[in-house]
């Protein structure tokens, strides 16, 4: 039996791997469907891990080494910062379920390394998620329907993941375009930017602006084989669609304004005010245990102790305790596991940029410069939300990067150690 599995042929070996990994990111959008697709990805994981293992021939590439290596000393980081601080609650244990997927997923790294699905794997990911994303979405409009204030997520899910997990489907198709220029890719990046936007989410106009503003200005400014009609069509397309993405956001941008008045005026009861009032509470905790943080465990009670100091409002103080985190993730990581977890944050987050500037210098310059602006994108949402908190988000993360990684493998560098 062994044998048979460790003889797979790749045919097979492909298969499970979709399975796999679609089975992974269906919940992400279908919340109820977690249970089987916890199965349906054990199973073929399993199997796929059997046949990886037999693999001899195919050794990890230095930046594949590095991307597991701070992705694993971030999630040890928030593991030991649990295990080391008793005694364990309920809601530390609850955010242990974010680095045990980082884990889990660096495996599915790995198997995806020691099979060569160096190219397929960003097509399943990419193409999983947008089929997922799709029937969201069309499953939302049979339910509820088109109506005015519609936003996508808002019905059947929920609009702060789809709002993230919309760019980085865009991302990953921008990425597959601008190597392979297939008309089918530039669709589906579009679509994918379609519904980023109907998720009227400042997250997602972020996330999907900006690497689009960032690869209009690169071509514009350093592309000499484009004619002035080119260039002008460029850019009329990207301000039409950055239009859309703007005006579908239009109600989001206009709460924000209201938001930032309302505070002006010593209101913090907002969506921005909270956020603000909750950085103020995260900069007094991590001044206060700045070495090594307070610990997942005491992180509920020691929040509640501090709110009840501030001066803000009665629902102020009511409202911020009930928020799983601080809304940024800078911060939530220096509360929870001091020095030790904010470096470890930079080296994780810090790390793809690293891979893109590389990937620059060897020459996959347009794909890189999208993918610079992506990660400025990624840094900027990091400092009103914390990704890391949440084990839907964190898995999309870990596939989109992984995925990028493998599918420049051989562009960043032809000596494999």
């Amino acid at each position: 039996m062994l044998a048979k599995l460790q003889n797979m042929s790749e045919i097979w070996q492909k298969r499970l791997f979709v399975v796999m990994t679609a089975a992974a990111i269906a919940p992400l959008y279908f919340e109820n469907t977690a249970q089987i697709g916890g199965v349906l990805f054990l199973f073929p994981f399993i199997l796929l891990l059997i046949v990886a293992s037999s693999k001899k021939s195919r050794r990890l590439a230095k930046v594949e080494k590095n991307w597991i290596l701070v992705s694993l000393a971030y999630a040890v980081v928030f593991i030991l910062s649990f295990l080391l601080r008793p005694p364990y609650t309920d809601d530390g244990i609850w955010r242990l379920s974010s680095p045990g997927f980082i884990l889990l997923l660096l495996v599915w790294f790995w198997i995806a390394v020691k099979l060569k699905l160096d190219k397929f794997a960003i097509v399943i990911v990419a193409f999983s998620s947008l089929t997922f994303a799709i029937l969201l979405f069309v499953s939302e409009l049979y339910v509820s329907g088109w109506h005015p204030g519609y936003r996508y997520g808002m019905v059947l899910a929920d609009i702060g993941k789809t709002g993230f997990f919309l760019p980085l489907t865009a991302f990953l198709f921008g990425v597959l375009f601008l190597k392979y220029r297939k008309n089918l890719y530039l669709m589906l990046y579009l679509l994918a930017f379609i519904l980023s936007g109907l998720a009227a989410s400042r997250t997602a106009l972020v996330m999907v602006a900006l690497p689009l503003i960032f690869i209009v200005i690169y071509l514009l400014l350093s592309a000499k084989n484009l004619s002035s009609v080119k260039k002008v069509s460029i850019f009329v397309l990207s301000a039409f669609v950055l239009s859309t993405a703007l005006f579908l956001s239009k109600a989001k941008l206009t709460e924000t304004i209201n938001d930032y008045k309302l505070a002006e005026q010593n209101n913090y009861y907002s969506s921005l005010g909270l956020r603000v009032s909750m950085f103020k509470v995260g900069v007094e905790m991590a001044e206060k245990h700045f070495v090594l943080g307070i610990g997942p465990n005491l992180y509920k009670s020691e929040l509640r102790d501090y709110v009840r100091t501030t001066h803000y409002s009665k629902q102020v103080k009511e409202t911020i305790p009930m928020f799983t985190h601080l809304h940024n993730q800078f911060l939530m990581d220096f509360v929870l596991s001091g020095i030790a977890g904010i470096i470890s944050l930079i080296l994780f987050i810090g790390y793809p940029i690293k891979v893109l500037f590389q990937l620059f210098k060897n020459g996959r310059k347009e794909e890189a410069i999208f993918g610079i602006g992506f990660m400025v994108g990624f840094w900027f949402i990091l400092f009103f939300g914390a990704i890391f908190t949440y084990t839907y988000t964190t898995i999309l993360y870990m596939l989109t990067i992984g995925s990028v990684i493998l599918f420049y493998r051989d562009d960043l560098g032809k000596k494999h150690d």
